[in-house]
């Protein structure tokens, strides 16, 4: 069991929470009931050790949400609402200043790779990724517009720190997207190359000792799958 302080609750957007590779923190985004959905001025990140029962906040976080530990644990980054726009920024854990790495929409989750960068994805267009230094962000897959994809988002990494697992959004029936036509794809960015896991499923994920773990239609399932992902 994970307490918030007093009047704080888990926050309701894509990604709530991130656990450091080793196993050993985690990260909470944290917001008021009183914070309008698009207004998040009271949010706020949270890291707890796993030995502790105690929770303490992040300095340079606040109205932050959608966290992202760095491969090392030493580092988080996270979406903040500047100016009316998503930016995305980093602070050490240890305390020391925030970082601006970027203007950009990453609220559909983002992945810090082992080489330094950050892959981030919007509500439309393909994965991004930007250098963990900050920098203008480039294209990290392309959208296969004939199958009808509109975007690659929830970007999870494989074991080896580079390969990434996403899920591609795509148009169903009257013209609305559908996440039971959704695809898990596993694909290292910069390749052309790609591997469909999961058809009608979303949100996949590692899972020692070999698993995908994912989401289709209500339920949580789990499937085999080697370090290569493909």
């Amino acid at each position: 069991e994970v307490r918030l302080p007093e009047g704080y609750y888990l926050s309701l957007r894509q990604r709530a929470f991130d656990v450091a590779h080793d196993g050993r923190l985690l990260v909470l985004s944290a917001w008021t009931w009183k914070t309008p959905f698009l207004l998040p001025d009271e949010a706020r990140l949270y890291v707890r050790p796993l030995d502790s029962l105690d929770v303490r906040a992040v300095e340079g976080t606040e109205g932050a949400g959608q966290p992202v530990l760095s491969p090392d644990g030493r580092h988080l980054a996270f979406v903040v609402w500047s100016g009316g726009k998503p930016t995305l920024g980093r602070v050490p854990l240890a305390g020391g200043p925030t970082l601006t790495l970027c203007a950009c929409d990453a609220r559909m989750g983002a992945a810090w790779t082992d080489d330094g960068f950050l892959l981030f994805a919007g509500p439309k267009g393909p994965l991004w990724k930007v250098p963990e230094t900050g920098g203008t962000p480039e294209p990290a897959t392309s959208l296969d517009t004939s199958s009808g994809e509109i975007s690659h988002r929830l970007p999870h990494l494989l074991p080896d720190g580079r390969t990434v697992l996403y899920t591609a959004l795509r148009w169903g029936d009257r013209g609305k997207a559908t996440w039971e036509r959704a695809r898990i794809y596993s694909q290292r960015p910069g390749e052309k190359e790609r591997s469909l896991l999961v058809e009608g499923g979303s949100d996949g994920r590692w899972a020692e000792p070999g698993l995908l773990v994912f989401a289709q239609e209500g339920r949580l399932l789990a499937a085999p799958l080697d370090g290569t992902g493909r």
